[in-house]
Protein backbone atom coordinates (compact mmCIF):
# COMPACT_ATOMS: atom_id res chain seq x y z
CA UNK A 1 0.00 0.00 0.00
CA UNK A 2 2.73 2.16 0.76
CA UNK A 3 4.72 1.85 -2.52
CA UNK A 4 1.39 2.47 -4.24
CA UNK A 5 0.73 5.38 -2.39
CA UNK A 6 3.96 7.00 -2.91
CA UNK A 7 4.05 6.02 -6.64
CA UNK A 8 0.49 8.13 -7.03
CA UNK A 9 2.31 10.79 -5.26
CA UNK A 10 4.78 11.49 -7.34
CA UNK A 11 2.59 10.83 -10.43
CA UNK A 12 -0.01 13.71 -9.05
CA UNK A 13 3.23 16.03 -8.24
CA UNK A 14 4.71 15.62 -11.67
CA UNK A 15 1.86 16.14 -13.58
CA UNK A 16 0.69 19.27 -11.30
CA UNK A 17 4.22 20.65 -11.45
CA UNK A 18 3.40 21.42 -15.15
CA UNK A 19 0.82 24.12 -14.34
CA UNK A 20 1.67 24.49 -10.56
CA UNK A 21 5.34 25.50 -11.32
CA UNK A 22 4.37 28.56 -13.66
CA UNK A 23 1.71 29.22 -11.40
CA UNK A 24 3.22 29.36 -7.89
CA UNK A 25 6.51 31.29 -9.71
CA UNK A 26 4.50 34.14 -10.66
CA UNK A 27 2.54 34.29 -6.83
CA UNK A 28 5.76 33.91 -5.71
CA UNK A 29 7.86 36.89 -7.70
CA UNK A 30 4.72 38.96 -6.88
CA UNK A 31 5.31 38.74 -3.53
CA UNK A 32 8.63 38.90 -3.33
CA UNK A 33 8.35 42.46 -4.82
CA UNK A 34 5.45 43.16 -2.31
CA UNK A 35 7.90 42.85 0.47
CA UNK A 36 8.15 46.56 0.90
CA UNK A 37 4.83 45.95 2.35
CA UNK A 38 5.00 42.54 4.22
CA UNK A 39 6.96 39.38 4.40
CA UNK A 40 4.72 37.68 1.69
CA UNK A 41 7.07 35.02 0.44
CA UNK A 42 7.47 33.89 3.60
CA UNK A 43 3.75 34.04 4.57
CA UNK A 44 2.71 32.30 1.72
CA UNK A 45 5.34 29.58 2.66
CA UNK A 46 4.06 28.80 5.82
CA UNK A 47 0.26 28.77 4.40
CA UNK A 48 1.93 26.19 1.39
CA UNK A 49 3.53 24.18 4.19
CA UNK A 50 0.20 23.78 6.54
CA UNK A 51 -1.89 23.27 3.04
CA UNK A 52 0.46 20.14 1.94
CA UNK A 53 0.92 18.71 5.60
CA UNK A 54 -3.39 18.66 5.92
CA UNK A 55 -4.29 17.33 2.13
CA UNK A 56 -1.71 15.27 2.34
CA UNK A 57 -2.90 13.32 5.04
CA UNK A 58 -6.30 13.83 4.30
CA UNK A 59 -5.68 12.51 0.87
CA UNK A 60 -4.03 9.65 2.38
CA UNK A 61 -6.38 8.38 4.35
CA UNK A 62 -8.77 8.22 1.95
CA UNK A 63 -6.30 6.10 -0.28
CA UNK A 64 -5.89 3.94 2.69
CA UNK A 65 -9.85 3.33 3.42
CA UNK A 66 -10.01 2.68 -0.44
CA UNK A 67 -7.01 0.61 -0.85
CA UNK A 68 -7.79 -1.52 2.17
CA UNK A 69 -11.99 -1.79 0.65
CA UNK A 70 -10.20 -3.02 -2.78
CA UNK A 71 -7.45 -5.99 -0.80
CA UNK A 72 -10.57 -7.34 1.80
CA UNK A 73 -11.47 -10.38 -0.78
CA UNK A 74 -7.96 -10.88 -1.08
CA UNK A 75 -7.21 -10.04 -4.93
CA UNK A 76 -6.63 -6.12 -6.78
CA UNK A 77 -8.87 -6.20 -9.47
CA UNK A 78 -7.57 -3.67 -12.90
CA UNK A 79 -10.19 -1.37 -12.35
CA UNK A 80 -9.72 -1.09 -8.81
CA UNK A 81 -5.92 0.03 -8.99
CA UNK A 82 -7.53 2.05 -11.72
CA UNK A 83 -9.81 3.76 -9.12
CA UNK A 84 -6.65 4.38 -6.70
CA UNK A 85 -4.42 6.21 -9.00
CA UNK A 86 -7.54 8.77 -10.28
CA UNK A 87 -6.82 12.56 -8.84
CA UNK A 88 -9.15 14.16 -6.43
CA UNK A 89 -9.59 17.45 -4.68
CA UNK A 90 -7.36 16.38 -2.01
CA UNK A 91 -4.39 14.81 -4.35
CA UNK A 92 -4.60 18.47 -6.26
CA UNK A 93 -4.55 20.75 -3.59
CA UNK A 94 -1.60 18.49 -1.66
CA UNK A 95 0.31 18.61 -5.26
CA UNK A 96 0.07 22.39 -5.45
CA UNK A 97 0.92 23.08 -1.89
CA UNK A 98 4.21 20.74 -2.51
CA UNK A 99 4.93 22.79 -5.54
CA UNK A 100 4.28 26.23 -4.09
CA UNK A 101 6.43 25.04 -0.57
CA UNK A 102 9.08 24.28 -3.08
CA UNK A 103 8.75 27.54 -4.73
CA UNK A 104 8.02 30.02 -2.01
CA UNK A 105 10.87 28.02 0.08
CA UNK A 106 13.37 29.04 -2.43
CA UNK A 107 11.96 32.73 -2.49
CA UNK A 108 12.37 32.88 1.43
CA UNK A 109 15.89 31.28 1.10
CA UNK A 110 16.80 33.77 -1.63
CA UNK A 111 15.77 36.52 0.24
CA UNK A 112 17.89 35.62 2.92
CA UNK A 113 21.28 35.65 1.11
CA UNK A 114 20.90 38.10 -1.88
CA UNK A 115 18.12 40.30 -0.63
CA UNK A 116 18.92 43.73 -0.02
CA UNK A 117 16.67 44.71 3.06
CA UNK A 118 13.12 44.84 2.65
CA UNK A 119 13.20 44.95 -1.33
CA UNK A 120 13.14 41.11 -2.18
CA UNK A 121 15.44 39.28 -4.22
CA UNK A 122 13.87 40.27 -7.79
CA UNK A 123 14.67 43.99 -7.04
CA UNK A 124 17.87 43.24 -6.09
CA UNK A 125 19.30 40.85 -8.60
CA UNK A 126 17.30 41.43 -11.18
CA UNK A 127 18.26 45.04 -13.21
CA UNK A 128 15.25 47.65 -13.37
CA UNK A 129 13.25 45.10 -11.48
CA UNK A 130 13.07 48.12 -8.74
CA UNK A 131 11.69 50.71 -11.32
CA UNK A 132 8.89 47.72 -11.56
CA UNK A 133 8.34 47.30 -7.75
CA UNK A 134 8.18 51.57 -7.42
CA UNK A 135 5.64 51.67 -9.94
CA UNK A 136 3.26 48.62 -8.90
CA UNK A 137 3.61 49.67 -5.23
CA UNK A 138 3.82 53.46 -5.00
CA UNK A 139 1.14 54.45 -2.59
CA UNK A 140 2.35 51.22 -0.19
CA UNK A 141 5.12 52.42 -0.41
CA UNK A 142 4.53 56.14 0.87
CA UNK A 143 2.92 54.39 4.08
CA UNK A 144 5.94 52.54 4.63
CA UNK A 145 7.49 55.51 4.00
CA UNK A 146 5.87 57.57 6.73
CA UNK A 147 6.21 54.78 9.24
CA UNK A 148 9.57 54.32 8.95
CA UNK A 149 9.83 58.20 9.69
CA UNK A 150 8.23 58.33 12.73
CA UNK A 151 9.68 54.91 13.61
CA UNK A 152 12.53 56.96 15.74
CA UNK A 153 9.36 59.27 17.03
CA UNK A 154 7.70 56.00 18.60
CA UNK A 155 10.81 54.61 20.18
CA UNK A 156 12.58 56.24 23.26
CA UNK A 157 14.27 59.12 21.54
CA UNK A 158 16.01 59.38 25.76
CA UNK A 159 18.76 61.71 24.95
CA UNK A 160 17.41 64.11 22.09
CA UNK A 161 14.28 64.64 24.24
CA UNK A 162 14.62 63.52 28.02
CA UNK A 163 14.38 67.17 28.92
CA UNK A 164 11.81 68.58 26.36
CA UNK A 165 11.89 72.28 28.56
CA UNK A 166 15.78 72.02 28.54
CA UNK A 167 15.60 71.33 24.77
CA UNK A 168 13.18 74.23 24.39
CA UNK A 169 15.50 76.67 26.57
CA UNK A 170 19.13 75.73 24.10
CA UNK A 171 17.03 76.70 20.83
CA UNK A 172 19.22 79.43 20.44
CA UNK A 173 22.16 77.55 20.41
CA UNK A 174 20.98 74.85 18.66
CA UNK A 175 20.08 78.10 15.76
CA UNK A 176 23.42 78.96 16.71
CA UNK A 177 25.07 75.53 15.56
CA UNK A 178 23.32 75.64 12.83
CA UNK A 179 24.49 78.39 11.04
CA UNK A 180 27.49 77.82 11.31
CA UNK A 181 26.80 74.13 9.79
CA UNK A 182 25.31 76.09 7.09
CA UNK A 183 28.90 77.27 5.55
CA UNK A 184 30.25 73.89 5.79
CA UNK A 185 27.62 72.93 2.67
CA UNK A 186 27.77 69.18 2.73
CA UNK A 187 26.02 66.62 4.22
CA UNK A 188 27.53 65.61 7.96
CA UNK A 189 28.34 61.99 8.68
CA UNK A 190 26.72 60.07 11.36
CA UNK A 191 24.46 62.69 12.77
CA UNK A 192 23.59 63.08 16.22
CA UNK A 193 22.05 66.69 16.92
CA UNK A 194 18.96 68.26 15.91
CA UNK A 195 20.76 70.93 13.91
CA UNK A 196 22.91 68.34 12.02
CA UNK A 197 19.89 65.99 11.23
CA UNK A 198 17.82 69.58 9.82
CA UNK A 199 20.84 70.63 7.96
CA UNK A 200 21.46 67.15 6.36
CA UNK A 201 17.61 67.22 5.43
CA UNK A 202 17.94 70.09 3.51
CA UNK A 203 21.21 69.27 1.68
CA UNK A 204 19.59 66.03 0.41
CA UNK A 205 16.68 67.58 -0.27
CA UNK A 206 18.32 69.90 -2.58
CA UNK A 207 20.42 66.93 -3.94
CA UNK A 208 17.66 65.67 -4.65
CA UNK A 209 17.70 62.76 -2.33
CA UNK A 210 14.16 63.14 -0.52
CA UNK A 211 14.34 59.12 0.87
CA UNK A 212 17.03 60.36 2.68
CA UNK A 213 16.05 63.97 3.37
CA UNK A 214 12.72 62.07 5.08
CA UNK A 215 14.66 60.27 7.37
CA UNK A 216 16.72 63.35 8.12
CA UNK A 217 13.48 65.23 8.79
CA UNK A 218 12.08 62.31 10.98
CA UNK A 219 15.63 62.30 12.73
CA UNK A 220 14.99 66.24 13.44
CA UNK A 221 11.35 66.15 14.22
CA UNK A 222 11.91 63.46 17.68
CA UNK A 223 13.40 66.50 19.00
CA UNK A 224 10.39 67.81 19.16
CA UNK A 225 11.47 71.63 19.19
CA UNK A 226 8.34 74.56 18.73
CA UNK A 227 10.39 76.26 16.15
CA UNK A 228 8.47 76.83 12.75
CA UNK A 229 11.05 77.09 10.00
CA UNK A 230 11.65 73.26 9.92
CA UNK A 231 8.22 72.10 9.37
CA UNK A 232 7.56 74.60 6.78
CA UNK A 233 10.62 73.42 4.56
CA UNK A 234 9.17 69.57 5.80
CA UNK A 235 5.92 70.46 4.66
CA UNK A 236 6.97 71.86 1.40
CA UNK A 237 8.80 68.78 0.50
CA UNK A 238 6.17 66.82 1.10
CA UNK A 239 3.50 69.03 -0.84
CA UNK A 240 5.95 68.80 -3.83
CA UNK A 241 5.81 64.98 -3.41
CA UNK A 242 2.60 63.77 -2.43
CA UNK A 243 0.32 66.68 -2.83
CA UNK A 244 -1.19 68.84 -0.21
CA UNK A 245 -3.28 65.52 0.61
CA UNK A 246 -0.57 63.58 1.37
CA UNK A 247 0.93 66.56 3.73
CA UNK A 248 -1.88 66.46 5.44
CA UNK A 249 -2.15 62.73 6.26
CA UNK A 250 1.33 62.79 6.66
CA UNK A 251 1.98 65.98 9.61
CA UNK A 252 -1.54 64.59 11.37
CA UNK A 253 0.37 61.43 11.63
CA UNK A 254 3.67 62.88 13.06
CA UNK A 255 1.10 64.84 15.02
CA UNK A 256 -0.63 61.84 16.90
CA UNK A 257 2.84 60.36 17.81
CA UNK A 258 5.03 63.80 19.45
CA UNK A 259 4.18 64.74 22.14
CA UNK A 260 3.50 67.45 23.54
CA UNK A 261 1.82 69.08 20.58
CA UNK A 262 3.60 72.21 19.66
CA UNK A 263 2.27 76.00 18.11
CA UNK A 264 4.90 75.45 15.26
CA UNK A 265 3.26 72.22 14.07
CA UNK A 266 -0.63 73.15 14.57
CA UNK A 267 0.23 76.10 12.59
CA UNK A 268 2.19 74.33 9.92
CA UNK A 269 -1.18 72.11 9.69
CA UNK A 270 -3.26 74.92 9.89
CA UNK A 271 -1.53 76.63 6.76
CA UNK A 272 -1.99 73.57 4.71
CA UNK A 273 -5.67 74.28 4.55
CA UNK A 274 -6.74 75.15 0.60
CA UNK A 275 -9.28 76.95 1.27
CA UNK A 276 -9.03 80.93 2.72
CA UNK A 277 -12.26 80.80 5.45
CA UNK A 278 -11.27 77.88 7.01
CA UNK A 279 -7.28 78.73 7.29
CA UNK A 280 -7.98 81.94 8.62
CA UNK A 281 -10.34 80.90 11.04
CA UNK A 282 -7.76 78.09 12.25
CA UNK A 283 -4.79 80.78 12.31
CA UNK A 284 -7.71 83.03 14.57
CA UNK A 285 -8.00 80.53 16.86
CA UNK A 286 -3.95 79.10 17.58
CA UNK A 287 -3.62 82.94 17.80
CA UNK A 288 -5.65 83.33 20.27
CA UNK A 289 -4.73 79.72 21.98
CA UNK A 290 -0.96 80.99 21.90
CA UNK A 291 -0.60 85.08 22.71
CA UNK A 292 3.10 84.54 23.08
CA UNK A 293 3.89 82.69 19.78
CA UNK A 294 5.05 85.52 17.48
CA UNK A 295 5.34 84.17 13.96
CA UNK A 296 1.02 83.73 14.12
CA UNK A 297 0.66 87.90 13.66
CA UNK A 298 2.55 87.63 10.75
CA UNK A 299 1.06 84.93 8.86
CA UNK A 300 -2.43 86.23 9.55
CA UNK A 301 -1.12 89.60 8.49
CA UNK A 302 -0.13 88.08 4.67
CA UNK A 303 -3.65 86.57 4.81
CA UNK A 304 -4.75 89.90 4.42
CA UNK A 305 -2.16 91.44 2.00
CA UNK A 306 -2.32 91.95 -1.66
CA UNK A 307 -0.49 89.05 -2.26
CA UNK A 308 -3.46 86.40 -0.80
CA UNK A 309 -6.34 88.63 -1.93
CA UNK A 310 -4.99 90.17 -4.96
CA UNK A 311 -6.76 93.63 -4.40
CA UNK A 312 -7.18 94.70 -1.74
CA UNK A 313 -10.40 96.34 0.30
CA UNK A 314 -9.95 99.35 3.08
CA UNK A 315 -10.64 96.84 5.57
CA UNK A 316 -8.44 94.32 4.15
CA UNK A 317 -5.48 96.89 4.80
CA UNK A 318 -6.66 97.84 8.16
CA UNK A 319 -6.77 94.02 9.30
CA UNK A 320 -3.26 93.79 7.60
CA UNK A 321 -1.93 97.00 9.26
CA UNK A 322 -3.27 95.80 12.43
CA UNK A 323 -1.63 92.47 12.23
CA UNK A 324 2.24 93.71 11.33
CA UNK A 325 1.92 96.31 14.48
CA UNK A 326 1.69 92.97 16.76
CA UNK A 327 3.76 91.14 14.58
CA UNK A 328 6.66 94.05 15.47
CA UNK A 329 5.53 93.98 19.03
CA UNK A 330 6.05 90.38 19.35
CA UNK A 331 9.74 90.74 17.68
CA UNK A 332 10.41 93.82 19.93
CA UNK A 333 9.46 91.40 22.86
CA UNK A 334 11.76 88.36 21.92
CA UNK A 335 8.67 86.32 20.84
CA UNK A 336 9.65 85.79 17.42
CA UNK A 337 13.12 84.86 16.38
CA UNK A 338 13.50 81.92 19.01
CA UNK A 339 10.82 79.99 17.25
CA UNK A 340 13.20 80.19 13.58
CA UNK A 341 16.58 77.60 13.28
CA UNK A 342 17.03 79.60 10.51
CA UNK A 343 17.72 83.26 11.12
CA UNK A 344 18.17 83.90 7.63
CA UNK A 345 14.66 82.94 7.05
CA UNK A 346 14.09 84.40 9.95
CA UNK A 347 15.21 87.84 8.39
CA UNK A 348 12.48 87.40 4.96
CA UNK A 349 9.93 87.61 7.44
CA UNK A 350 11.25 91.15 9.15
CA UNK A 351 11.90 92.29 5.63
CA UNK A 352 8.87 91.52 4.19
CA UNK A 353 6.87 93.04 6.67
CA UNK A 354 8.85 96.44 7.19
CA UNK A 355 8.01 97.02 3.53
CA UNK A 356 4.15 95.87 3.24
CA UNK A 357 4.09 98.21 6.35
CA UNK A 358 5.79 101.12 5.02
CA UNK A 359 3.16 100.79 1.80
CA UNK A 360 0.23 100.97 4.71
CA UNK A 361 1.66 104.03 5.59
CA UNK A 362 1.14 105.97 2.82
CA UNK A 363 -2.65 106.06 3.70
CA UNK A 364 -3.25 108.36 6.66
CA UNK A 365 -4.58 106.51 9.59
CA UNK A 366 -7.77 108.71 10.42
CA UNK A 367 -8.53 107.10 6.74
CA UNK A 368 -8.06 103.55 7.70
CA UNK A 369 -9.82 104.36 10.88
CA UNK A 370 -13.22 105.99 8.43
CA UNK A 371 -12.76 105.30 4.98
CA UNK A 372 -15.94 107.87 4.74
CA UNK A 373 -15.92 111.65 3.82
CA UNK A 374 -19.22 113.45 4.09
CA UNK A 375 -20.57 116.73 2.60
CA UNK A 376 -23.65 118.32 2.70
CA UNK A 377 -25.01 120.92 0.22
CA UNK A 378 -27.90 122.75 0.19
CA UNK A 379 -30.30 123.42 -2.40
CA UNK A 380 -33.89 124.31 -4.20
CA UNK A 381 -35.27 120.52 -2.67
CA UNK A 382 -33.33 120.87 0.83
CA UNK A 383 -30.52 119.69 2.08
CA UNK A 384 -28.48 116.38 0.88
CA UNK A 385 -25.89 113.83 2.07
CA UNK A 386 -22.95 113.13 -0.30
CA UNK A 387 -20.75 110.51 0.74
CA UNK A 388 -16.92 109.28 -0.53
CA UNK A 389 -15.74 105.90 -0.14
CA UNK A 390 -11.93 104.92 0.10
CA UNK A 391 -13.60 101.44 -0.95
CA UNK A 392 -14.56 102.17 -4.64
CA UNK A 393 -16.11 98.60 -5.11
CA UNK A 394 -18.90 99.09 -3.02
CA UNK A 395 -21.62 96.91 -3.83
CA UNK A 396 -24.43 98.48 -1.29
CA UNK A 397 -24.53 101.44 1.26
CA UNK A 398 -26.99 101.38 4.15
CA UNK A 399 -27.75 104.25 6.16
CA UNK A 400 -29.96 105.85 9.40
CA UNK A 401 -30.32 109.62 10.49
CA UNK A 402 -29.69 110.31 14.23
CA UNK A 403 -30.32 106.82 15.29
CA UNK A 404 -33.96 106.68 13.95
CA UNK A 405 -35.48 103.43 12.45
CA UNK A 406 -33.39 100.56 10.74
CA UNK A 407 -30.71 100.64 7.93
CA UNK A 408 -31.97 101.90 5.31
CA UNK A 409 -30.24 101.15 1.61
CA UNK A 410 -29.17 103.85 -0.75
CA UNK A 411 -30.39 102.16 -3.69
CA UNK A 412 -28.53 101.75 -6.91
CA UNK A 413 -28.37 103.60 -10.37
CA UNK A 414 -29.35 102.61 -13.78
CA UNK A 415 -25.55 102.60 -14.43
CA UNK A 416 -23.00 99.29 -14.15
CA UNK A 417 -20.02 99.75 -11.96
CA UNK A 418 -17.79 98.71 -14.10
CA UNK A 419 -15.13 98.10 -10.97
CA UNK A 420 -17.96 95.28 -10.36
CA UNK A 421 -20.02 94.69 -12.86
CA UNK A 422 -23.20 95.27 -10.61
CA UNK A 423 -26.20 97.87 -10.47
CA UNK A 424 -23.72 100.97 -9.01
CA UNK A 425 -24.49 101.73 -5.49
CA UNK A 426 -26.08 105.54 -4.52
CA UNK A 427 -23.32 107.79 -3.24
CA UNK A 428 -25.80 110.30 -1.68
CA UNK A 429 -28.60 110.89 0.88
CA UNK A 430 -31.55 113.30 -0.21
CA UNK A 431 -32.60 114.72 3.29
CA UNK A 432 -35.42 117.55 2.23
CA UNK A 433 -37.08 117.81 5.83
CA UNK A 434 -34.03 117.62 8.18
CA UNK A 435 -34.23 120.78 10.87
CA UNK A 436 -31.62 123.18 11.55
CA UNK A 437 -29.07 122.03 14.04
CA UNK A 438 -26.97 118.74 14.82
CA UNK A 439 -27.24 115.49 12.78
CA UNK A 440 -25.80 112.20 12.76
CA UNK A 441 -25.44 109.71 10.19
CA UNK A 442 -24.65 106.23 10.45
CA UNK A 443 -23.16 104.54 7.45
CA UNK A 444 -21.93 100.93 6.84
CA UNK A 445 -21.09 99.23 3.53
CA UNK A 446 -20.62 95.84 2.07
CA UNK A 447 -17.41 95.95 0.15
CA UNK A 448 -15.94 93.81 -3.13
CA UNK A 449 -15.46 90.42 -0.74
CA UNK A 450 -19.10 90.96 0.47
CA UNK A 451 -17.28 92.10 3.83
CA UNK A 452 -19.83 94.38 5.83
CA UNK A 453 -18.17 97.74 7.09
CA UNK A 454 -18.73 99.83 9.66
CA UNK A 455 -21.21 101.56 10.65
CA UNK A 456 -19.18 104.97 10.72
CA UNK A 457 -20.89 107.86 12.31
CA UNK A 458 -20.85 110.86 10.29
CA UNK A 459 -21.55 114.29 12.06
CA UNK A 460 -22.67 117.50 10.85
CA UNK A 461 -24.11 120.45 11.55
CA UNK A 462 -26.84 122.44 9.06
CA UNK A 463 -25.15 125.74 10.11
CA UNK A 464 -21.57 124.50 9.71
CA UNK A 465 -22.24 123.02 6.24
CA UNK A 466 -24.25 126.15 5.07
CA UNK A 467 -20.70 127.86 5.79
CA UNK A 468 -18.76 125.39 4.09
CA UNK A 469 -20.94 125.47 1.06
CA UNK A 470 -21.28 129.14 0.67
CA UNK A 471 -17.43 129.46 1.20
CA UNK A 472 -16.56 126.70 -1.27
CA UNK A 473 -18.83 128.20 -4.14
CA UNK A 474 -17.78 131.96 -3.31
CA UNK A 475 -13.71 130.73 -3.72
CA UNK A 476 -15.22 128.99 -7.08
CA UNK A 477 -16.89 132.62 -8.27
CA UNK A 478 -14.97 135.14 -6.83
CA UNK A 479 -14.40 136.43 -9.91
CA UNK A 480 -17.86 137.49 -10.43
CA UNK A 481 -18.53 139.09 -6.87
CA UNK A 482 -18.06 142.97 -8.33
CA UNK A 483 -19.10 144.13 -11.35
CA UNK A 484 -19.18 147.33 -13.00
CA UNK A 485 -21.37 149.12 -15.02
CA UNK A 486 -21.91 151.77 -17.20
CA UNK A 487 -25.66 153.25 -17.46
CA UNK A 488 -27.22 156.46 -18.32
CA UNK A 489 -24.04 158.55 -17.78
CA UNK A 490 -23.17 156.85 -14.59
CA UNK A 491 -21.29 154.19 -13.08
CA UNK A 492 -22.41 151.23 -11.13
CA UNK A 493 -20.69 149.11 -9.07
CA UNK A 494 -22.80 145.64 -8.60
CA UNK A 495 -21.86 143.49 -5.36
CA UNK A 496 -24.73 140.54 -7.43
CA UNK A 497 -21.93 137.77 -6.93
CA UNK A 498 -21.89 137.68 -2.79
CA UNK A 499 -25.29 138.76 -2.18
CA UNK A 500 -26.54 134.95 -3.10
CA UNK A 501 -24.71 133.96 0.12
CA UNK A 502 -25.98 136.70 2.94
CA UNK A 503 -26.64 134.08 5.35
CA UNK A 504 -23.50 133.58 5.87
CA UNK A 505 -21.82 136.76 5.22
CA UNK A 506 -21.21 139.30 8.46
CA UNK A 507 -19.82 142.44 6.38
CA UNK A 508 -18.72 143.20 2.82
CA UNK A 509 -16.05 145.93 2.68
CA UNK A 510 -14.65 147.50 -0.46
CA UNK A 511 -12.37 150.41 -1.46
CA UNK A 512 -11.70 152.73 -5.07
CA UNK A 513 -8.38 152.80 -6.52
CA UNK A 514 -6.79 151.43 -3.66
CA UNK A 515 -6.55 148.77 -1.56
CA UNK A 516 -7.18 150.50 1.72
CA UNK A 517 -10.72 148.68 1.95
CA UNK A 518 -12.14 151.82 4.13
CA UNK A 519 -15.84 151.27 3.10
CA UNK A 520 -18.54 149.30 3.53
CA UNK A 521 -21.22 148.37 1.51
CA UNK A 522 -25.05 147.91 3.49
CA UNK A 523 -27.07 144.81 3.12
CA UNK A 524 -30.01 143.40 4.60
CA UNK A 525 -29.41 139.75 6.30
CA UNK A 526 -31.55 136.58 4.95
CA UNK A 527 -31.34 133.33 5.83
CA UNK A 528 -32.06 132.24 2.49
CA UNK A 529 -29.43 131.26 0.24
CA UNK A 530 -29.30 132.32 -3.12
CA UNK A 531 -31.02 135.51 -2.83
CA UNK A 532 -29.64 138.74 -3.75
CA UNK A 533 -32.57 141.25 -2.42
CA UNK A 534 -32.67 144.41 -4.07
CA UNK A 535 -29.66 146.46 -2.91
CA UNK A 536 -27.35 145.16 -5.45
CA UNK A 537 -25.47 148.31 -6.54
CA UNK A 538 -23.87 151.18 -5.48
CA UNK A 539 -22.66 154.33 -7.43
CA UNK A 540 -18.97 155.52 -7.65
CA UNK A 541 -17.12 158.47 -9.48
CA UNK A 542 -17.11 158.20 -13.42
CA UNK A 543 -13.70 157.91 -13.01
CA UNK A 544 -13.21 155.07 -11.27
CA UNK A 545 -10.37 152.82 -12.20
CA UNK A 546 -10.78 149.50 -9.87
CA UNK A 547 -12.42 148.71 -6.85
CA UNK A 548 -10.75 146.23 -3.76
CA UNK A 549 -13.49 144.27 -2.01
CA UNK A 550 -13.45 141.55 1.01
CA UNK A 551 -16.30 139.42 2.78
CA UNK A 552 -16.12 138.62 6.49
CA UNK A 553 -18.12 135.68 7.65
CA UNK A 554 -20.14 134.39 10.35
CA UNK A 555 -17.60 132.84 11.80
CA UNK A 556 -15.32 135.55 11.94
CA UNK A 557 -13.13 134.22 9.13
CA UNK A 558 -12.58 136.60 6.30
CA UNK A 559 -11.82 135.74 2.14
CA UNK A 560 -8.90 137.08 0.44
CA UNK A 561 -9.06 140.32 -0.82
CA UNK A 562 -9.81 140.60 -4.73
CA UNK A 563 -9.59 143.48 -7.04
CA UNK A 564 -11.78 144.30 -10.59
CA UNK A 565 -11.26 146.78 -12.84
CA UNK A 566 -14.31 148.35 -15.44
CA UNK A 567 -14.53 146.32 -18.47
CA UNK A 568 -13.60 148.47 -21.73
Amino acid sequence: MGAGALKNMRSFIGRGAKVGTPITFVCGAIADLASTIAKFSFYLLIIAVCTALLSGMLWFFRYRRRFLAAAQDGVMQPEEVIALGERNVWSVMFAFSVIATVVMGGFVIAEKYAGDGDKGVLATVVPGMDKVQEALFRVEKKVAAVKEDTAAIRKDTGALREDTAKIAASVDEIAKRFDSLAATGGIIPGAKTPEEHYHNARVQELGGNFAAARKEYADYLAANLDVLDPWQSYTAMLKAQEGRAGAIETLRYFGEKITPRTASHETALALLDEQRDPRLAKLHALAAKYPDYGPLPFLLSEEFSDTKRGEQSVADKRAEKEWLEKFRAAHADGKFLKYFLDKKEAQKWLDSAEARRAKLAAMPEKALENPVTLTMTQGNAGWNAAFVLLDYKVKEIFCKVDGQGDFQSTGHLTIQNPQTGLPMARLDLPLPDIAPGEHTIELKYTDKNDQTNGPYTLKFSTEDAKMAQAKMMLNTTFASWLMFRDYEGRRLLYFTGLLGYRPVLKEIRYSLNSDALDRTFEFKLSEKMYETGTDIFVAVPNDTESAHVQATFKDGTKSAVHKFVPKP
